[in-house]
């Protein structure tokens, strides 16, 4: 990967990702917007709620031809 100067590298215990200059906004836009989905979706989980039935993974495995009941 090319990095080039005013690019944006940030590197946390999962590994770097370099983020060019002219996509800093987009990017920072997109982290902001899962950041808030993830703040609701553990709110739900503290709620009582579970991924599984979030996501609805029975209707989906359903669809594909397995039929669970968990």
């Amino acid at each position: 990967m090319t990095i080039n100067s005013g690019d944006l590298i940030i590197g946390d215990d999962d590994g770097v990702v370099a983020i060019p200059l002219e996509k800093i906004e987009e990017v920072l836009a997109a982290s902001r917007s899962r950041d808030e989905k993830e703040v609701k979706l553990r709110a739900q989980i503290q709620q009582g709620k579970t991924i599984w039935g979030l996501h609805n993974f029975n209707a989906l495995l359903k669809r594909n031809g397995i039929d669970v009941d968990i």
